[in-house]
């Protein structure tokens, strides 16, 4: 909880670094909602928290083994959750031309590593 805490406040922060910035962030941190764990990326502009999208493909072989501690994202359609213990609503939604696109990229990176190196 401590470091997801310092992990969201982070984002608060650069979240308020864009409001005098005409620019778009995106950066990653761990997200839970209720009782599971996501590797999310934040998508900062305009001083707020412009969406979340949790990661739906988790690598698990060689030095990659994000399955022991997150969940996967595949599923989610919309939500909402509430962050930094006030009414901020972010919505997170899985675009099916993004995870169609995702699930290729990820079973190409599959198909060049060899399978006695995947866990």
């Amino acid at each position: 909880p401590v470091l997801q805490r310092s992990a969201l406040d982070g984002v608060r922060r650069l979240a308020a670094a864009t409001a005098q910035a005409q620019t778009i962030m995106i950066v990653g941190a761990p997200l839970a909602v209720r009782d599971n764990l996501y590797n999310a990326a934040f998508v900062l502009g305009a001083g707020r928290i412009l969406g979340i999208v949790p990661k739906q493909i988790l690598p698990n072989y060689r030095e990659f083994y994000e399955k022991r501690q997150f969940q996967s994202g595949r599923g989610i359609v919309k939500s909402s959750v509430t962050l930094f213990d006030r009414a901020d609503q972010i919505m997170y939604t899985r675009k099916r031309a993004l995870h169609d696109r995702e699930r290729a990229e990820a079973e190409a990176l599959n198909s060049a590593v060899p399978a006695d190196s995947r866990t």
